[in-house]
């Protein structure tokens, strides 16, 4: 359904719902569930009166639950032989009466699920064993949902072509989703204009010592705002919580990047790490530091796509840059330079990247008026945590970080304007 999704799992006691929206623009996903039953939500908060869209006709009795807090989980009570509906997200819940189905008599209560934004995520869980309740908890942790039943412990994930469900010492992958239809057009409309930035020639290069000197300070790219923040569990938690500026510039085939990142205690993995082994993705993706995309032309010298330049870019110990070229990518440690210092708010990187003769499909170096491809990510791992929490992307677009790896759709580069 275009941006959003919906993925039903059964099992033997539990029916899995997760309803997921994923867009560039802000909507309003409402998800009902009739039980068909009597139901009572385990809850010390009170109920408001509140609306919901064409009541008065058909739906009356119209209450909010004052939530204590939008994200905890729900228990809903559903019957008289203990079965529970099991609720996670971020969102209003509310209650009515409305007609149930035809024959069933009087009117019947309902719930509802409401969420805003351009990323929505509900999650429900529901007991369906004969026996009476088969779930005893549930949990999300990154992209993994914990179903615990009196059998053990279920973890859910989203794998590359389907859903995977780990039971102890055994997996089952199921490899029946629907692939999403793709229209083009739409895609192109929806699309939001492109980020925007200069870049100043420098005479001299900057220090590349983890301060500002050397930089031209006039012209920063700003990360500070939720369209530009892909998300887990948690919404953005603001730019006093996590924020970014930059200054690029250039000089003959070298651009230098400078980026001060606002974050409180900032967690770098370190090179002795344990193996995470979460996916099949660079474990550094799990730390905070930066991804960097650069293209200096979108077409090559015989008409083929002209190499993007990728990095991920790592502080480490030492003051000194761990980097790895990102998958799909031309780029290489090789072409990487710089080194980072803690700041009063976070920490602070600056480099230089060095357009190999392959960049260049026409000529030699940078020329003032090039306006490159660019794109900056900056990750967060956040405490107590094995995945990254979220990334700031300066071109925005905002969703879910879940399965993006270290890859960034070309199409979505903003663009950098040599002065």
């Amino acid at each position: 359904f275009g941006p959003l999704t919906r993925t039903l799992i059964a099992g033997p006691d539990y029916l899995l719902d997760l309803v997921e929206l994923g867009s560039d623009r802000e909507h309003t996903v409402e998800l009902p569930w009739h039980l068909a039953d009597e139901f009572a939500v385990e809850t010390a908060d009170g109920w408001t009166a509140d609306s919901i869209a064409g009541d008065g006709e058909f739906v009356h009795d119209v209450q909010r639950l004052l939530r204590g807090r939008a994200d905890d989980l729900l228990r809903v009570r559903v019957g008289m032989d203990g079965r529970a509906l099991h609720l996670c997200f971020d969102g209003e819940l509310l209650r009515a009466r409305a007609p149930g189905a035809p024959g069933t008599g009087p009117d019947i209560p309902f719930l509802l699920l409401r969420g805003r934004g351009r990323a929505v995520r509900f999650l429900s869980v529901l007991d369906t064993g004969a026996g009476g309740p088969g779930i005893e908890a549930v949990s999300t942790s990154g992209g993994v949902i914990e179903v615990r039943t009196g059998a053990g412990l279920h973890r859910h994930a989203v794998s590359t072509d389907g859903w995977e469900i780990r039971m102890g010492a055994e997996t089952v992958r199921l490899r029946a989703r629907r692939p999403a239809e793709t229209t083009l057009q739409p895609l192109i409309a929806d699309r939001p204009a492109r980020a925007h930035a200069f870049a100043p020639h420098l005479l001299q290069p900057p220090a590349l010592d983890g301060t500002l000197d050397g930089f031209d300070t006039g012209f920063p790219l700003t990360l500070d705002y939720d369209d530009q923040y892909r998300r887990s569990e948690e919404p953005y938690p603001g730019a006093e919580a996590f924020s970014a500026r930059a200054w690029a510039a250039w000089s003959d085939e070298v651009v230098y990047l400078a980026v001060d990142v606002r974050t409180d205690d900032p967690r770098l993995r370190t090179t002795d790490a344990a193996p995470l082994r979460l996916d099949n993705e660079p474990e550094d993706i799990h730390s905070d530091g930066l991804q960097i995309y650069v293209r200096v032309a979108a077409v090559g010298s015989l008409g083929e796509p002209a190499p993007v330049y990728g990095f991920l870019v790592i502080p480490s110990a030492d003051g000194q840059l761990r980097v790895q070229g990102t998958g799909g990518t031309a780029g290489n440690a090789a072409l990487i330079r710089g080194a980072w210092a803690l700041s009063d708010a976070g920490y602070r990187v600056t480099l230089a990247m060095a357009m190999p003769p392959d960049a260049f499909p026409s000529r030699d170096g940078l020329r003032t008026g090039d306006r490159l491809d660019f794109d900056l990510l900056v990750n967060r791992l956040g405490a107590e945590r094995e995945r990254r929490e979220g990334q700031l992307v300066w071109s925005g677009g905002g969703g879910w970080i879940w399965l993006r790896g270290d890859r960034q759709d070309p199409a979505r580069f903003g663009v950098l304007e040599l002065g």
